[in-house]
């Protein structure tokens, strides 16, 4: 009776060693089709790019116009680029130009702004057409009302680029945009100018334009055209922005 006991624990402890090496065998066999089915994690890149897209260089704008370079350095200490981008944006927000993106230019940067239609005057349009390429409907008896009686529905377009450099450029064989390309400028640029550009120092021989591309719709049968030359004087273009620039002075 003893023997058959001992022979019945030893057959249970067996089962019980097939057992334990049975589900070790399964746990393995699920660890690794779990990696099979998911593939090896990799880890998310922590260096952000650092390039930016390049700018249509040299340029070929409607017109242009320098910015004091007081209204974007520190009074006190040293200014870098950065510095002169911050002042930048914080006057475009301020004026309405929510949405704008970062290029490179040789030596600097340039930051554009959309493509944005303007009343005749230089005044951005009412905030229905501001931004639309669909010809304004002026206000009846308005200045604009009566141009439009004598001239037709014409429609008035820009993109405002401030370029930053310390390059000297010549608009003689400069290049053009045209406004499929200006209708994207602001949209396929970076969002922040990376620190490679930022952190340089805004020296004496740095500079900033800004450029003005104008288009125009002269009938509502008629294609959108680049304009060789502005109708208005850049600071026309820019009196919404230019006060905001000086206040941070």
């Amino acid at each position: 009776m003893k023997e058959h006991l001992n022979q019945l624990k030893n057959f249970l402890s067996g089962i019980t060693s097939i057992l334990s090496l049975f589900g070790l065998i399964v746990g393995a066999v699920a660890i690794l089709s779990c990696r099979y089915e998911h593939g090896p994690k990799i880890a998310p890149s922590s260096t952000p790019p650092t390039s930016l897209p390049e700018f249509p260089w040299p340029p070929r704008a409607s017109a242009f116009t320098k910015i004091p370079t007081p209204y974007l350095t520190n009074q006190n200490g040293t200014s870098r680029l950065k510095d002169a981008a911050a002042r930048l944006e914080g006057a475009l927000k301020q004026s309405g130009y929510g949405q704008t993106g970062y290029y490179a230019v040789p030596g600097g940067f340039a930051l554009v702004t959309r493509l944005e239609q303007f009343k005749p005057s230089g005044a951005p349009a009412d905030e229905l057409y501001r931004w639309s390429q669909q010809v304004e409907n002026p206000r009846v008896f308005s200045i604009d009302y009566l141009l439009t009686l004598l001239k037709g529905k014409v429609g008035h377009y820009r993109v405002i680029v401030f370029v930053v450099t310390n390059d000297f450029f010549s608009q003689e064989s400069g290049k053009r945009v045209e406004v499929g390309q200006a209708a994207n400028l602001a949209i396929e640029g970076a969002n922040v100018l990376p620190d490679s550009v930022g952190n340089l120092s805004f020296t004496d021989d740095y500079s900033c334009t800004a450029l003005i591309y104008e288009f125009e719709k002269a009938a509502p049968d008629q294609p959108t055209q680049f304009k060789n030359n502005c109708t208005l004087l850049a600071e026309t273009h820019l009196q919404k922005i230019l006060p905001y620039l000086e206040k941070q002075k």
